[in-house]
């Protein structure tokens, strides 16, 4: 299974500090800095060379 995700998030607080809020039980595998997202696209990327072109945070509101 793959997964293909924005590199951000449109969240208001940084990325770690909602996922302990949301997810206290979850571990964090990698790095999670600012508002990157929580879905990693690292397989999409290896198997099928999925890089995503903008993120959440580029979108125009």
């Amino acid at each position: 299974m793959l997964f293909a995700a924005a590199p951000d998030t449109y969240l208001d607080l940084p990325s770690l500090d909602y996922a302990r809020q949301a997810f206290p039980q979850a571990t964090v595998r990698q790095g999670l800095e600012g508002f990157g997202s929580l879905i990693s696209s690292r397989r999409a990327e290896q198997v099928i060379g999925f890089v995503p072109t903008f993120g959440c945070r580029d979108a125009q509101p």
